[in-house]
Formats: C-alpha cells, structure tokens, sequence
C-alpha cells in the first residue's frame, strides 16, 4: 500500500508513471492516502536500496524502461532479465516486446551499458544547467534557429512527396535519415546553448549527494526533463559488441 503510486495521488498506466506535456507527474482527482511526494521519494530510495540487498527476489525496476524507444516501430522498451543455462543471470537487456501484437519484437539492446551511456549524459546536462542558472537575461540567443527551421521544412517536404509516391523508397529514407540526423545535431547544440530543462530538476539535495544516491525513480525523473526519448536503431549484426552510435537521444526542443 506504501510504494503504491496511486495512494500517494500519482496516475498511472500499465504501472508506468504518467508525465504531461511538461513531463511533471500527473497527479490524480482523488484525495490520496498519503500527502507529500517527498515522502514518497524516500519511500522509493529506501525499496531501491531494499532491491539491491535483495537480488533475485525482489522486482527490479529498469531506468530506460518506456523512455528507449524501439527503432523499428517506435514502441516504449522494457527491461528483462538474461538468462544463460537456465538460471536468471543479474544482468538484463531492453527489449522490444513480442508478445504485444502493436510492437515488432525485433530489437534488444545491453541494458546496463546503455543505462550508462545515458545517464553521463543527463548528468553532464543537469551539471551544465547548474551552471546556467547564472546566465544574464540578456544572453545571447541562439545563432542557428533559421538553419533549424529550413531542416524541419526540408523534412516536412520530404514526406508529403513520400505520402504523393513522388520519390523511390530508398531515395526517401536516405535523405529522411540524413535530415533527421542533421535536425538532433541542431537540438543538441541548442539544448548546449539554452538552459537545458533538465534545469527544472535541479536541487540542492541533488547536486550534493550526486546522481548515484538518487532512486531508479527519482533518476527517472531527471532524465525525462532533459529527454523526449532515446531512439534504439537496430542493430547491424547479430550478437556484435555494445554500439553506443545505435542510440539517439532526444532532446526537448524548448
């Protein structure tokens, strides 16, 4: 009944949180049971630890789960366990789920390297915004919002001839790929240039006692005012090492 989001005012899907368009959590119209969600922060910081003593036994919760997103048909990835020789290993994957009929099931990604490579770069973000905090308000603005603005028109245009059948399929993801990868240049240098929004998430609390004594929860948090998304693209071969290029982050635009 304590670790239950719903009892403290949270909505939530599918046991997933659910954020709005500003990614803050969704509050209930209901009165809760229990009334501070900094309460409830220390709730989820003390399972976690309670988690990590219980390895095997207790459920785990995955930092990217429903945040990395498949490449293929864009669904939310969940974290599983690997298994190897039949026994339940302490390592996992994020993976692509095949037994729901909307998501392709053919996309898996290295959990724990992942995690990683994410998080240094929401923590690199969060430190830089700690930084601008002291940005006068006079600051320059950003110089490439044209160069912006021409790419989302380019992409605009490149579909609706797709949509027409005015341009071969290989022709199309071509391009669409390049444009795409120019247009996430662009948001990450503007996302450099404003005060990210990871901003918002920015406490005392978190800048003192660092990244890694937060929760799963409250990382979670953090990383989704700072990112729409992180984008898998399939993998090249079967079975190859790590590929940090295969995930794409992205950003908030504003």
């Amino acid at each position: 009944m304590i670790l239950a989001p719903r009892n403290w005012g949270v909505r939530t899907y599918n046991e997933e949180i659910i954020y709005d368009d500003e990614n803050e959590i969704v509050m209930g119209d209901w009165d809760p049971i229990f009334a501070s969600l900094d309460t409830w922060y220390l709730v989820q910081a003390k399972k976690e630890a309670t988690a990590r003593q219980e390895i095997g036994t207790a459920n785990v919760q995955y930092f990217l789960t429903a945040i990395a997103r498949c490449g293929r048909c864009g669904a939310g990835l969940k974290g599983h366990p690997k298994w190897a020789k039949g026994k339940r290993t302490q390592t996992f994957n994020y993976n692509c789920n095949k037994q729901r009929p909307e998501h392709c099931g053919a996309l898996s990604i290295d959990g724990p390297q992942l995690d990683e490579l994410v998080q240094d770069l929401v923590w690199l973000q969060v430190l830089r915004a700690s930084k601008k905090k002291q940005v006068p308000a006079d600051a320059e603005p950003w110089a490439r919002e044209a160069e912006l603005k021409d790419v989302e028109e380019q992409i605009a245009e490149l579909q609706a001839l797709w949509e027409a059948k005015k341009v071969r399929a290989a022709s199309y993801v071509t391009t669409l790929d390049d444009l795409n990868a120019r247009k996430n240049e662009l948001l990450v240098d503007r996302a450099d240039h404003t005060i990210p929004a990871g901003a918002r998430a920015i406490t005392e609390e978190l800048l003192s006692n660092g990244w890694g004594n937060l929760s799963i929860e409250r990382q979670r948090i953090i990383a989704r005012k700072v990112l729409r998304a992180v984008v898998i693209h399939p993998a090249k071969s079967r079975g190859g090492r790590f590929n940090a290029a295969r995930a794409e982050p992205v950003f908030h635009t504003a």
